[in-house]
């Protein structure tokens, strides 16, 4: 928490974060509570270590359905979020990274927390959530897919090829 709280504030960003904001690696900093709403974009722009930290001072809030999307090569594991108070996830928020707080976190119903929610002081509480490292990867190595559009509307062609198969009997479509 200490490590993150003291780095050295590259950009400060309004508040009021999300509502198809993009934002590229870089420490940010607000000034008060925030408030996430809607999708926040954070964009590695193809580079796998890019990093991304966020000091906020104070309590942190995402609306419902608000979603911290990865583009680019941006990993979860190089999202940082250092909160100066608490953390609420509202019903169905998808928040990635590693949150340290200096308050209680809570995910309301539904809510996903896909990274690490570590707090100073404060309860964690869950209510039918998602938590850990995000989805687990396929177990099988696509190599091709292909749809074509049949004679009729009602229809279509589909053709895969698999390089490797794990723990896999049939294919649902």
């Amino acid at each position: 928490y200490l490590y993150v709280a003291g780095m050295t504030c590259g950009s400060v960003i309004s508040t009021s974060l999300g509502n198809g904001q993009i934002l590229t690696p870089g420490v940010y900093c607000t000034g008060a509570a925030s408030s996430l709403d809607g999708d926040l974009i954070l964009d590695g722009q193809g580079d796998p270590d890019a990093l991304f930290i966020f000091q906020i001072d104070g309590l942190l809030s995402a609306g419902i359905l608000s979603n911290v999307i990865l583009i680019n090569a941006a990993s979860l594991d190089n999202v940082y979020w250092q909160i100066n108070g608490a953390l609420n996830l509202a019903d169905n928020a998808i928040f990635k990274g590693t949150v340290v707080g200096n308050g209680a976190i809570s995910l309301m119903e539904g809510a996903s927390l896909l990274g690490r929610g570590l707090t100073r002081a404060g309860a964690i509480t869950l209510n039918n959530n998602t938590v850990g490292p995000g989805p687990a990867p396929l177990p099988i190595t696509l190599t091709s897919f292909d749809a074509n559009k049949c004679d009729t509307k009602t229809c279509a062609d589909l053709t895969w090829k698999t390089a490797g198969e794990f723990n896999s009997d049939y294919f649902l479509i």
